[in-house]
């Protein structure tokens, strides 16, 4: 598992009618399996979010992880 820098985050829960946002400044962690996807399917990488009363998983499997790669790429530039 990897720790990267403590974010500011709001989660928004939304079910149904009802709805509600937390601001919560916690660390994003990026967890990634002991093996290898057999599958571009399989989970590859889950980014985790955790504070009081908050818990965030989100599973990327190979192709939300590429672009999520290229979307971060995108953004940073050239810098």
């Amino acid at each position: 598992m990897t720790r990267l820098n403590d974010v500011d985050a709001t989660v928004g829960i939304a079910d149904g009618r009802v709805a509600m946002n937390a601001d919560i400044e916690t660390p994003l962690r990026l967890e990634t399996p002991d093996r290898r996807p057999l599958s571009s399917a399989e989970p590859h990488a889950t980014l985790r979010l955790a504070g009081d009363d908050v818990r965030v998983a989100v599973e990327l499997d190979g192709e939300a992880l590429d672009a999520l790669a290229d979307a971060l790429h995108q953004q940073r530039g050239d810098r």
